[in-house]
C-alpha cells in the first residue's frame, strides 16, 4: 500500500499551466473551456478510486459516464479519528489495522486536497470582481463546498443559452471531421457539444450522440466497413463510451491501411526517383476514393446478378 498524501500545493504543482483566464461576465462557452483545462488538471495526480483518476471531482455523474462505463465513484469516507483497534490483538494485528487506517485516511484527504486545488484553479481563471461577488452571495456559507457545487453557482448565473445558441450548438457538433486531426479530435469535438447542452439544461440523449458521431464519422469516407460491424452489436454495445473505444480501433487500422498502401506505391516507382511520402490526409483521401470505387463496383456487379 501506499500512503503518500499530497497537500493542496502539491496537487496544484501537478496541473499544466493555466489556460487563459475570463474577463467580465462568464460566457457558456468561456466556462467550457474552464471546465476542459480542470478536466484535465484532475487526471494529473493517480488514484486507485478510478481508472480515470479524479475526473469524479469534476464532472457529475451524467457527463462522467460520457467518458467511462466504470461506476461512478464517491469520495472514501473519513476511517474515524483513530484505527479501530479490537481487542484483544496481537502487535501484527494492530500494525495491519494502522496501515489500513492510513491508508483509508489517505485517500479521503487526497480527495478533499484534489477538491480544494481544482477550487484554487477555478476562481484563479475567473475575473477578479466576478469572483468577489460569488464571495459574498456565497463563498462565506460554504468554504467547504465541493468544486462541482462551485461550479454550479456561476453555471447557474452566467451559462445562459437560447434557442439560436442550442441550434449552433448542434451544427458544431456536426461539422465535418479531418481524419488528419486524429480521431481525438472528433471526440472532443462531440463531448464538447454534450457538456454544452448538460450545462445548458438541455442533456442530449445518448441514443442521438452516438447517431451525430456516426455521421459525422461516415461523412469521412473510411468507415463503410466499420458501420456494418457496428450494426452487427448487441444493442447494449453500442453506448457512446463503446463508439469511442470501438470505433476508435477501427480508425488506428484504417489510418495504418491508409499511410501503408500510400507508402508502397510511392515506393514502386520504376525510375528510381523517390517522392515525398504523402501524408496522412493524403492516403486516407486516395484510399476512401478506392474503397468507395471498389464498394461501387460490388454492389453493381451484385445487382446485375440478382
Amino acid at each position: 500500500m501506499s500512503y503518500i498524501e499530497k497537500s493542496t500545493n502539491d496537487m496544484l504543482a501537478t496541473f499544466p499551466a493555466p489556460v487563459l483566464g475570463i474577463t467580465g461576465e462568464p460566457t457558456l462557452r468561456e466556462l467550457i473551456r474552464i471546465i476542459k483545462h480542470l478536466m484535465e488538471c484532475s487526471q494529473k495526480v493517480k488514484t486507485d478510486i478510478s481508472p480515470l483518476n479524479y475526473l469524479f471531482l469534476v464532472l457529475e455523474s451524467d457527463l462522467y459516464a460520457t467518458h467511462t462505463a466504470e461506476i461512478y465513484p464517491s469520495v472514501p469516507n473519513h476511517p474515524g479519528r483513530t484505527p479501530a483497534y479490537v481487542e484483544p490483538s496481537t502487535a501484527g494485528a494492530r500494525a495491519n489495522l494502522k496501515q489500513e487506517w492510513e491508508y483509508a485516511l489517505m485517500r479521503h484527504n487526497n480527495c478533499l486536497n484534489m477538491n480544494a486545488a481544482l477550487k484554487s484553479r477555478l476562481l484563479s481563471l475567473i475575473d477578479a470582481n466576478i469572483v468577489d461577488t460569488y464571495k459574498s452571495a456565497a463563498g462565506i456559507m460554504s468554504p467547504n463546498c465541493s468544486y462541482i457545487s462551485l461550479l454550479a453557482w456561476f453555471t447557474t448565473r452566467y451559462a445562459t443559452s437560447n434557442e439560436s445558441d442550442r441550434s449552433q450548438n448542434k451544427v458544431q457538433m456536426e461539422t465535418p471531421w479531418n481524419p488528419g486531426d486524429g480521431f481525438e479530435a472528433l471526440i472532443t469535438k462531440i463531448n464538447e457539444g454534450i457538456i454544452f447542452t448538460d450545462i445548458a439544461g438541455y442533456p442530449i440523449e445518448a441514443s442521438e450522440v452516438v447517431d451525430v458521431a456516426i455521421r459525422v464519422a461516415m461523412r469521412s469516407g473510411i468507415f463503410t466497413t466499420t458501420y456494418k460491424a457496428w450494426h452487427q452489436r448487441q444493442s447494449s454495445q453500442k453506448t457512446w463510451v463503446d463508439f469511442q473505444s470501438f470505433w476508435g480501433e477501427q480508425f488506428c487500422l484504417e489510418r495504418d491501411v491508409a499511410r501503408a498502401a500510400g507508402s508502397f506505391r510511392f515506393r514502386g516507382n520504376a525510375t528510381g526517383s523517390e517522392k515525398e511520402e504523402p501524408s496522412f490526409d493524403e492516403s486516407v483521401n486516395k484510399f476512401a476514393a478506392v474503397h468507395n470505387a471498389t464498394q461501387s463496383i460490388i454492389n453493381g456487379l451484385t445487382a446485375t446478378n440478382q
